[in-house]
Formats: C-alpha cells, structure tokens, sequence
C-alpha cells in the first residue's frame, strides 16, 4: 500500500490564493490598514465589553492603548526576594548551628 504524503499547509494555500495582479503591494496595505482602521471601534467595544466581565488582560490592553496607567510598577531587584532572605540568613546564621 503506497504511503499517503501530506500536501504543505501553506503550499496549498498559496495554489488556492494567488496574488492577485490587479494591486500593488503598497495598495494592498493600504487597503489593510483602511479595514483595520474601519473595524477599530467594533474591536474596541468588544474588548471593552470582556473587560466589564472582568478580564484583566482586556481592560490592561485598553489601559496600554490610551495611556492610562493603573498603578506605577515597583522597582524590581536584581534578586528575588527569597535569594536576598536566603542570603541574609545564611550570613547570620552562628558558625556553631551549622550541619556538620
């Protein structure tokens, strides 16, 4: 029985979807961009509506895109909070309590 070979995903795609002649590639993105642009407050009422639900991700990629910042991020150490109290019991500990 022969073996059956897979036919590349985006070499069948690209048989069925060929360029199309007619636009140049500078009217074709901006042809992109003006139904992107057009979509833009269908997409935002949607976003907005998932984040009243209360998903975070929603609300925080609406906040990012306005501008509007919830909170300023705390400064980050170097180090993980749990190596710098492993590290400042380790120096205190008394020589005589180490395992031997």
């Amino acid at each position: 029985m022969p073996k059956k070979t897979k036919i590349n995903s985006a070499r069948k795609r690209k048989a069925e979807n060929p360029p199309d002649p007619d636009i140049t590639e500078q009217q074709a993105v901006t042809e992109a961009r003006r139904l992107v642009v057009n979509a833009v407050p269908g997409i935002v009422s949607g976003v907005i509506s998932k984040a009243k639900d209360g998903h975070y991700l929603h609300a925080r990629m609406l906040f990012d895109l306005i501008g509007f910042a919830v909170a300023t991020p705390a400064a980050q150490s170097a180090i993980a909070p749990i190596v710098e109290l492993l590290m400042r019991e380790m120096n205190s500990a008394a020589p005589d309590s180490a395992p031997s």
